[in-house]
């Protein structure tokens, strides 16, 4: 009777010895990491009205490759909006400002993992009035058109309130085309991405600029003050754009300088 009981005992003993080593091979349970999203090109802390900014934000351990959803909140209807609103990781899109300041000041704006909605990133934009002024600017330009490769010249001047331009006059002159005076009969001025302002002016005359629309790009020296140049294919040229402070011309002495062509296109000063 001993003998069986020590038999069964050894038994048990090898039994629980393999149970064991057993239990010791079984495979580690593998957490999945969890996601996370963080900017790789952040919002600005400011960006004037209808301003662009480039903006992207990249997902770790997506390995679905979901990527990105973009949203915008403020205090009014009109909170600016995105080229895309759904990017790839690491990819870009470009959020443009709102055409004027919110309700606050300011927007939210969210980069959240598609894969993980509880998984997010914002920041706050404060949104500024556009360094350019409303009122009456005066403009020259001068350069080379394209389609003659001839020496041509425009004064002018145009009236914007609230980025949009809402009358105008100019006058162009062409030793091929010819000579014209227009009325602006409208036009936007709107801030880029780089800091300058694009001016759309739109005469109407088929004959000047792209069916009669000239865009014109500003490098602003002050809110009074610009430096342009004609970016619009149909010429190519630059000159000066001054905020006008009175229609009346001052009495006194002047003294003058032009420059241009005479009638059969020979430079003449």
């Amino acid at each position: 009777m001993k003998s069986l009981r020590t038999l069964l005992a050894s038994i048990i003993t090898i039994l629980l010895t393999f149970l064991v080593g057993c239990g010791g091979n079984s495979p580690t349970p593998q957490v999945k990491a969890a996601i996370k999203i963080a900017f790789t090109s952040a919002p600005p802390a400011s960006i004037s009205e209808a301003a662009r900014q480039s903006l992207s934000a990249t997902v770790n351990n997506d390995t679905g490759a979901a990527g990105v959803d973009w949203t915008v909140t403020c205090g009014s209807a009109d909170c600016g909006g995105f080229t895309s609103t759904a990017t790839s990781s690491g990819t870009a899109t470009t959020y443009t400002a709102p055409a004027t300041i919110p309700t606050g000041g300011s927007v939210n704006v969210k980069a959240t993992a598609k894969a993980d909605a509880s998984k997010n990133v914002s920041a706050t934009i404060q949104i500024t009035k556009s360094q350019f002024s409303d009122g009456t600017y005066v403009f020259s330009l001068a350069g080379q058109d394209q389609s003659s490769f001839f020496v041509y010249y425009v004064a002018g001047a145009f009236t914007v309130s609230n980025g949009v331009i809402t009358a105008g006059e100019q006058d162009w002159i062409d030793y091929n085309a010819g000579n014209f005076t227009d009325q602006i009969a409208s036009g936007t001025v709107t801030p880029t991405a780089d800091g300058n302002l694009q001016i759309v002016l739109n005469t109407g005359n088929l004959n000047i600029g792209v069916a009669g629309v000239e865009t014109i790009n500003a490098a602003v020296v002050s809110g009074a003050r610009g430096l342009i140049n004609q970016f619009d294919g149909s010429a190519t040229s630059s000159g000066t754009l001054d905020l006008q402070t009175t229609t009346q011309a001052s009495l006194g002495g002047y003294a003058f300088f032009v420059s241009g062509s005479d009638v059969n296109g020979f430079p003449a000063a």
